[in-house]
């Protein structure tokens, strides 16, 4: 490769100035270096501890969804059970009696 460039620039080894074994980033080489490497850090940190959150976030949902869920199939079951012990319809269409009430199922005015 180096000899590709060499030729490109026209000059030989002889003639070349710069002796490549003194040529080196510095110190600026290595503090951007360094900032990057800091950077990458810092951001797959930041990656991680979202990632986290998002996760625990989801877990949480999930068991609050299941709590209610759990919470309206038992108030559902109650509700039935109480309803089947009183001698009403389910469904609400008709009265203890089984027959269908005379208003339509309206609210008695008084």
């Amino acid at each position: 490769m180096r000899s590709i460039l060499l030729w490109l620039d026209g000059s030989t080894p002889e003639e070349n100035p710069v002796d490549p074994a003194a040529v080196t980033p510095g110190i600026e080489g290595f503090t951007a270096i360094a900032v990057l490497a800091i950077l990458v850090f810092g951001l797959g940190f930041f990656i991680v501890r979202t990632l986290r959150r998002i996760s625990y976030r989801e877990e949480v949902q999930q068991e609050i969804a299941e709590e209610l869920a759990a919470r309206d199939a038992a108030a559902g079951a109650d509700h039935v059970a109480r309803d089947a012990a009183a001698g009403a319809d389910p469904v609400g269409d008709t009265d203890a009696s089984g027959d269908a009430p005379e208003n339509g199922g309206a609210p008695e005015r008084g």
